[in-house]
């Protein structure tokens, strides 16, 4: 009786061995996409002897790996681009950003020069390119930017494989326009004179005041509020410890479209941060009163919500909820109190954060520790007060330190 096939399990790119019915070795690699469909295209490789196949697909692999896919100088710029990010960025980026360096290839980068072959794409067809995107699309500037980025390192990895032979995207320039120049210095915080009506808004809410203040007044952001657990708060002496945050999880199939979404918790954006923080005197007894309240519910549940693992910020039921629920019942909450067109996003509660502490004149590297930043540039781009009223400021406190200097 004719032996069943036996499937042998192998890595990301290394191809698929097993064995027929009829006892011939099949190994099947991948060597190229359609570039109008997506759909894999594969090539099979046969044997008498399994060790006889292996070598050939691992020759094959390290083609594939080396010199890109077979025939690839006559593929066209789409095809070559999605075997990169697939082989190369989808292992360097996590599922969210490789999501959106997709979602950008599909809808902007594409449908303009994907059928074109790499030696065909000039400095001038990428330059009109970028003015369709902002002119004619009107994109933002940082989507724009995020494409040129995107494109840098696709072309350099077509120059170190020989494809072409230069980066096309060093002689382009973006320009912004006025408005994005007027968005870049926009308030991003919420406005002083919003500020008394939103506390008031939150103060008699008892989700969204110790969420809001967590964020105004201890520098989160909505990620690491959610990935908050007990365990990380020392109501005592009064100190938060931000040490990991929520991210989603995307699956994608074989033609790089989303199957499935999970919300995960993960470390911090970056290294610093992760930080430790004393809270405020507002935020510290809105803590205190959450976790009296969430007790109460633990007794009357008979769930356990106030244990040093339990979630902060769970739901009722003290699961973890999801960034894109928070945010829908954020705008909710905005709208029922008449300020869903003050300009006020759940981010711009961290820049409150920031701005408070620099209209009050705080050092900027402390505000970046606080505000877990690995560059002080970064908290600067939060500091949205008028600079007028920063070198009154500065010139009130030199003419103080001057006073102090007089005999």
């Amino acid at each position: 009786m004719p032996r069943k096939s036996k499937n042998v399990r192998r890595g990301n790119n290394e191809g698929t061995l097993y064995q027929r019915r009829d006892n011939i070795w099949v190994a099947q690699v991948t060597v190229g996409y359609d570039s109008k469909t997506g759909k894999i295209k594969r090539k099979s490789i046969y044997g008498k002897t399994r060790t006889e196949v292996a070598m050939k697909m691992s020759a094959l692999v390290t083609d594939v790996n080396k010199l890109g896919y077979q025939s690839s100088t006559s593929d066209n710029f789409e095809t070559i681009m999605r075997h990169w990010l697939r082989i190369y960025k989808k292992s360097e980026v996590t599922s969210r950003t490789y999501e959106n360096k997709i979602s950008n290839c599909r809808l902007h980068i594409f449908p303009a020069i994907g059928d074109l072959k790499l030696n065909e794409i000039t400095p001038d067809i990428l330059q009109t390119l970028f003015v369709n995107l902002l002119d004619k699309k009107q994109l933002c500037l940082d989507t724009v930017k995020k494409c040129r980025y995107l494109l840098r390192q696709f072309f350099e990895y077509g120059v170190e494989n020989k494809y072409i032979t230069y980066n096309p995207i060093s002689k382009t320039k973006i320009k912004a326009r006025d408005k994005d120049k007027a968005k870049a210095d926009d308030y991003k915080a919420i406005r002083p004179e919003y500020r008394t009506a939103f506390m008031n808004a939150v103060d008699k809410h008892p989700l969204w005041k110790p969420l809001c203040l967590a964020s105004m007044f201890g520098s989160m952001r909505i990620g690491e509020m959610l990935a908050l657990r007990w365990r990380d708060i020392n109501l005592e002496y009064g100190f938060l410890a931000i040490k990991h945050a929520t991210t989603q999880v995307v699956e994608f199939d074989d033609y790089d479209n989303v199957v499935s979404r999970t919300t995960i918790v993960s470390d911090t954006k970056s290294a610093a941060s992760e930080r430790e923080i004393p809270m405020p005197n507002k935020l510290h007894e809105a803590f205190i009163a959450l976790h009296a309240r969430r007790k109460l519910e633990e007794a009357l549940l008979g769930k356990s919500l106030t244990a040093p693992d339990d979630f902060v910020f769970g739901t009722e039921n003290g699961k973890l909820r999801t960034y894109h629920g928070t945010r829908t019942m954020f705008s909710r909450f905005l709208e029922k109190h008449q300020l869903h067109d003050k300009g006020i996003k759940f981010h711009a509660l961290r820049h409150t954060f920031s701005n408070m502490l620099f209209e009050m004149g705080e050092n900027p590297k402390v505000v970046q520790g606080l505000m877990g930043h690995k560059d002080v540039k970064t908290t600067m781009l939060y500091n949205s007060i008028d600079k007028k009223k920063q070198y009154s400021s500065a010139v009130s406190i030199l003419d103080r330190a001057a006073s102090s200097m007089e005999m």
